[in-house]
């Protein structure tokens, strides 16, 4: 009967940490700048009003009117006859989405209510109004 001795030498498998550290730190930074990007909300500059139920909703289509009436969808500038359209499209792409609208507190109130009516005609049926929550200071 023979017998087999190792001869000294070590078989098996040897894992490189090098490549290894090297994904987890993109991971890790594309991780950081996607968290940041999705909490920072850039657009107009609206100064809501205050309304002692005011909650902070950051999921949705958000749509901005500031103080000369301009209109941003997401960051992106539209303005009031293509607004139903454009709603269209982002409905269409998620049905279970809502719209929250940042309007400033100049904003005349038949603005508003010409917002809300086309974004209903845009297919959206679950608006949100954002204000500020009166028991937290705002900038």
């Amino acid at each position: 009967m023979k017998r087999f001795r190792n001869s000294g030498r070590t078989s098996g498998v040897r894992i490189e940490l090098a490549p290894f550290v090297d994904i987890v730190l993109v991971l890790l930074i594309f991780f950081v700048v996607a968290t940041s990007l999705s909490v920072h909300q850039k657009g107009l500059q609206v100064k809501l009003p205050s309304a002692s139920t005011g909650t902070d909703n950051s999921k949705g289509i958000v749509l901005s009117v500031d103080a000369s009436e301009h209109l941003l969808i997401n960051d992106m500038p539209t303005t009031m006859q293509t607004l139903s359209a454009d709603i269209a499209l982002l409905v269409k792409a998620d049905p279970k989405t809502h719209v929250i609208i940042h309007a400033d507190q100049v904003v005349p109130y038949h603005v508003v209510v010409e917002v809300l009516d086309h974004v209903r005609l845009g297919g959206c049926f679950d608006v949100v109004l954002e204000a500020h929550d009166t028991k937290q200071p705002h900038a």
